[in-house]
């Protein structure tokens, strides 16, 4: 149970990293449009 409940939390953690991974790359892409389109 206790490595069912380790694997749950580890998973969580990944998916919030990439979740914040993403959005830092989303915005990193979007800043370069911007400064790539004037």
């Amino acid at each position: 149970m206790d490595t069912v409940h380790d694997y749950l939390v580890s998973c969580r953690k990944l998916f919030f990293f990439e979740k914040i991974i993403l959005k830092n790359d989303l915005t990193v892409a979007r800043n370069n449009f911007k400064s790539r389109s004037y």
